[in-house]
């Protein structure tokens, strides 16, 4: 008869990468990942190594000016170019970010409800169970203009009814 613990690791179905998180961001992660059978996994030292020589289903990382390099290479890796990437960023910063296709940014502080309802929005990409008339998280800058005013916005959700977006204002 198997353990618990045995029973656990067999039915974790995906691996979701943390790119060196702060431990209390791990700790919140890895918490709502589990609950959708994902294992998070901690990726300390060389991301772009780890990220190009294992297999994983997504990865979150905290968007910043050394975010560029570990994006390329997850989006250059074969294993790794449709994972389901996750980012930790406020809308302005992420939307600098959105050629390469982020999936879901998460808001700062990382607080369990917020983190918990996006990985629940998003888990069935990851664990690549795909339906017929899916919500699609994709993060692209969006520009909205009329006569007077320009917004700049992020999506969030595009699916076939349309799509919903986050603007700063």
């Amino acid at each position: 008869m198997s353990s618990p613990g045995e029973l656990l690791i067999h039915k974790l179905a995906a691996r979701v990468a943390l790119v060196q998180l702060q431990p209390a961001e791990a700790a919140v992660l890895t918490e709502c990942f589990r609950q959708f059978k994902i294992e998070a996994v901690p990726v300390e030292e060389d991301p772009v190594r780890h990220l190009t020589k294992e297999k994983f289903e997504g990865a979150v990382l905290r968007l910043n000016e050394d975010s560029e390099p570990t994006l390329k290479a997850i989006r250059s890796a074969p294993s790794n170019r449709a994972m389901v990437l996750y980012a930790i960023a406020d809308t302005k910063v992420a939307i600098r970010f959105s050629q390469y296709g982020i999936n879901v940014v998460f808001p700062t502080p990382i607080e369990k409800q917020p983190t918990l309802k996006l990985v629940r929005s998003t888990y069935l990409l990851a664990l690549h169970e795909f339906r017929r008339y899916v919500r699609v998280p994709v993060a692209i800058g969006v520009d909205i203009e009329n006569e007077n005013q320009r917004l700049n916005a992020l999506s969030l959700e595009v699916s076939s009814g349309g799509m919903s977006l986050q603007a700063p204002e």
